[in-house]
């Protein structure tokens, strides 16, 4: 990778699944919308604050500096 040896295989086994990942994402976000006492576990908060730091990383893109994410 990048002319460099690597290993980017896990070394012991992992609960992660990746199959449906997008689906259950969505379907736990649906749940939290119908059934109102669910707690949702990413708060809207967390998707303004990404949202921030992506336009940061287009602006930085387009202009070639840096840009301050506060």
């Amino acid at each position: 990778m990048h002319n460099y040896l690597t290993n980017v295989s896990f070394d012991t086994p992992t609960e992660l699944v990746f199959g449906g990942l997008f689906e259950n994402e969505t379907g736990y976000f649906i749940d939290c919308i119908i059934d109102d006492t669910k707690q949702c576990k990413t708060p809207t908060e967390d998707g303004i604050e990404l949202t921030k730091m992506l336009d940061a990383v287009y602006k930085s893109a387009a202009t070639g500096h840096e840009v301050s994410v506060l």
